[in-house]
């Protein structure tokens, strides 16, 4: 029954051109794409040429003939995603690196009261840099706390903005539950009382629609490595509104920051708009790797991958509810897809194991994700995943908790799970 769905479901994917643009293994279904995307095939092509070819003959002449354009490309493809102005994006470091420069300078343009504020559904390394740099500088650092980590409690949310205003950040898509916040609700509030949103985009960009003129949102940092398939330790990006950057100066004022990079002038001059976020030389080779990804989303649109995980997601939803919820699985976080980004979130007290059973008994074998103590994240990646494969995952999920097989699974655990 699961299949014969899944089977009418796949010949009317309009994404289903699109998995042969992945290099996908033999015997595996990979449901893990919110933490690493999957290789594009061109990308293997592409980095040839870069390697062999500008760097291997060209050397040192490849700067001008491609690699400074290319950051500039790229910058602009990744602006096409969000909508966002090309002199807006700035393309490079980390999405700490990035948050570290964008709260540093926010609260150096004296524009917002020095509070920075965060919420505990945040990624960790968010609440890291921002509780880091209050220490430093000695300012207040203050979290959100929901008792509920599936989802935020708007109501908490005004009543900070109200009495705490300053310097907020929140992650669009929630790491843990996939929460997806109301983004134009927020940065309303935040504007109301003279407060700011450092969104970061990075378990929803390339998964949700973001449209940063529409939603209002006038700060952003992300990854590109998950959805965007941009590589393992893919370049991070930061975005700034121009209207809100002329009064920013970055933290980090390095040389290709500069608005004459190559001068080499004693004093250092910001450059316009998002240029002066750039700090050293740009890291030509994932720069090359990561734009690939970029152009497969922008071909595929991410309105089409939005339309596609919610459908997933439902597909999905609906078999744990008829099916698993009896062995104890329970969907976490938000029940309506619509306010959820692009993976599903589910508890059982033996997930680890299941986890390990799913890539050790099952074939074909399946990866999802593990978060402590009991969470697994399913990702729902329309650009490579069919609905075939997530009824194998289903059916072998089933299999595994009927017959308790994952009892016969050891508990270690490696670093990444």
């Amino acid at each position: 029954m699961i299949f014969d769905k899944a089977n009418e479901l796949d010949k009317n994917d309009p994404l289903k051109d699109f998995q042969g643009l992945f290099t996908k293994p033999s015997n595996l279904i990979y449901l893990d794409g919110n933490s690493l995307g999957m290789l594009p095939k061109i990308t293997s092509k592409r980095m040839e040429q870069v390697i062999n070819d500008e760097w291997g003959q060209e050397l040192i002449g490849s700067w001008n003939k491609n690699w400074l354009e290319l950051n500039k490309r790229v910058e602009n493809k990744l602006g096409q995603i969000i909508n966002a102005d090309a002199q807006e994006i700035f393309v490079g470091d980390s999405t700490s690196i990035n948050l570290y420069k964008l709260a540093k300078a926010l609260m150096q343009s004296k524009k917002y009261q020095k509070n920075f504020v965060t919420d505990n559904l945040n990624f960790p390394s968010d609440r890291y840099i921002l509780s880091g740099i209050a220490d430093y500088d000695n300012i207040t650092y203050q979290e959100i706390i929901f008792d509920d980590l599936g989802e935020a409690n708007l109501p908490k949310i005004e009543h900070s903005f109200k009495n705490h205003p300053g310097i907020y950040c929140f992650s669009l898509t929630t790491y843990l539950s996939a929460y997806l916040y109301p983004v134009k609700k927020i940065n309303r509030l935040a504007k109301k009382f003279n407060s700011i949103v450092i969104w970061d985009f990075s378990h929803a960009i390339g998964a949700v629609e973001i449209d940063v003129k529409q939603q209002e949102i006038l700060a952003a940092v992300g990854c590109t490595y998950k959805h965007l398939n941009g590589g393992p330790g893919a370049p991070g990006f930061l975005f700034v509104e121009k209207e809100t950057n002329k009064s920013m100066l970055t933290p980090i004022q390095g040389w290709f920051g500069h608005s004459k990079t190559f001068d080499f002038a004693d004093e250092y001059q910001k450059g316009a708009g998002s240029k002066q976020y750039k700090v050293g030389t740009p890291n030509i080779l994932s720069l090359a790797a990561m734009e690939c990804g970029l152009d497969i989303t922008l071909e595929a649109t991410v309105s089409t991958i939005r339309s596609k995980n919610l459908t997933m997601a439902k597909f999905v939803q609906d078999y744990i509810q008829d099916e698993l919820k009896i062995f104890g699985v329970e969907v976490f976080g938000p029940t309506n897809e619509l306010s959820r980004g692009g993976h599903l979130t589910v508890t059982h007290s033996e997930n680890w194991r299941i986890c390990k059973a799913l890539q050790e008994i099952a074939a074909p074998k399946i990866i999802t994700d593990f978060r402590p103590d009991s969470f697994m994240r399913i990702a729902f990646t329309p650009l490579y995943t069919s609905y075939e494969e997530l009824a194998y995952f289903l059916n072998s999920l089933k299999n595994i908790l009927e017959t308790k097989s994952y009892l016969s699974i050891d508990s270690s655990r490696p670093e990444v799970t």
